[in-house]
């Protein structure tokens, strides 16, 4: 299993009266896929939570909303080879 959680706001330079924050909390398996003994690809199918907040001059509207995401990414294996002294 994996747990990912992430956050940012973004607030309007020009006018500073709009703020939009962000924030996401997704969960599910990590398959690991090796091409060959360096490289490899992590597929992760994942149920996302996420939050958002936005404030236009002191109003806020708010939502909270579900989804199902995929997150892929590469790793490479490097074998290192440290000799005692």
């Amino acid at each position: 299993m994996t747990l990912n959680w992430g956050s940012s706001a973004f607030s309007n330079k020009e006018y500073n009266t709009s703020v939009l924050g962000l924030a996401y909390l997704a969960y599910g398996p990590i398959v690991c896929f090796p091409l060959n003994d360096k490289i490899g690809i992590d597929f992760k199918p994942q149920v996302a939570f996420t939050a958002v907040i936005i404030d236009v001059d002191g109003e806020k509207f708010k939502t909270n909303t579900a989804a199902f995401i995929c997150i892929s990414s590469h790793f490479f294996c490097l074998k290192l080879s440290i000799e005692p002294s």
